[in-house]
């Protein structure tokens, strides 16, 4: 089970507006938009909503007390990208109502109610301040905020292209995690150096994850100490002979249980990776350059406010 933030400080706050970002096609689908703005009027709040899969929604009026993205990780992701482009990311506090598949994002805050146990629970949470990662490079600067890596992960997110959808939320993650099962069998290791703390790893590796929150892609609980708030990044590193070990994890996980993940997790605050290899991906999106890779990856830290 994915942990909560740690050393949470209170900052009260009275909130009479609300921004709904709500992503219709996420999960179930189980809520549409008059639902959502019923939801909030219960509660006293005056709201907005805005679709994001309607063309102005990056548009949105800047009055309001709180933004609440309706949706899974792809969908705060892009919401957080909006704000950093119209440079509003301390305009309001963020929350989440969990609709996706995964919901790694809300779960590593501590979120795991249903959108109408959130929602009636605003006016009681605690406001904390969340970290991004950052990738630097000569000519771009780009953000995280679950996790960036290399290795088993961005194929499998290529592999899920073209992967149809299965019924459920539940079906969606265990397919996920049979074809990363799959994958992993045949997957060739990447020669690769890692720098970080002073000091240099060089092998073969299956996995390097750098972590902002505690888990990735199917609930994989890969840093169970992984804190979004406390200014480390959590290194996760899994090298070749550990691939028994790794199908072992998946297999724990595939049966309903974590306790299978008990990988290297180094903290730093910044770390240098060169692999010999073309892809990497930020959280859900995918980062095609030139083998090798050379990247630098530091962490930002209190970027956004959050009430959790």
């Amino acid at each position: 089970m994915n942990l909560p933030c740690k050393a949470i400080k209170s900052k009260s706050i009275k909130m009479k507006s609300v921004t709904i970002f709500h992503n219709p096609n996420a999960g179930d689908e189980a809520y549409d938009q008059q639902q959502l703005i019923t939801l909030a009027e219960q509660h006293g709040y005056q709201c907005d909503y805005y679709s994001v899969k309607e063309e102005d929604y990056e548009s949105f009026q800047e009055d309001t007390d709180l933004i609440a993205v309706a949706g899974g990780d792809g969908t705060v992701r892009s919401i957080l990208k909006v704000l950093m482009k119209r440079r509003l990311n301390t305009l309001a506090p963020l929350t989440i109502l969990p609709m996706g598949t995964a919901n790694n994002i809300s779960k590593s805050l501590g979120i795991f109610n249903e959108p109408s146990e959130v929602v009636k629970d605003w006016e009681n949470r605690n406001i904390r301040k969340i970290d991004l990662g950052e990738i630097l490079d000569e000519k771009e600067e780009t953000f995280f905020l679950e996790a960036a890596g290399f290795g088993v992960f961005p194929a499998l997110m290529q592999l899920m292209k073209d992967h149809p959808d299965e019924d459920s939320t539940e079906d969606k993650l265990e397919a996920t995690l049979k074809k990363l099962r799959e994958l992993i069998v045949t997957y060739q290791a990447r020669d690769a150096r890692v720098e970080l703390n002073g000091e240099v790893r060089s092998g073969k590796f299956l996995v390097i994850e750098i972590m902002n929150i505690s888990s990735i892609g199917p609930n994989l609980l890969l840093a169970p100490e992984a804190d979004p708030g406390d200014g480390q990044l959590d290194i996760v590193l899994i090298e070749e002979n550990e691939k028994d070990n790794l199908l072992a994890a998946i297999d724990h996980k595939i049966n309903g249980s974590d306790q299978g993940f008990r990988f290297e997790v180094v903290r730093a605050d910044q770390v240098h990776v060169r692999i010999q290899d073309s892809v990497m991906h930020l959280d859900d999106e995918l980062i095609q350059k030139h083998a090798p890779l050379d990247i630098t990856i530091r962490n930002d830290p209190k970027v956004f406010e959050f009430l959790i």
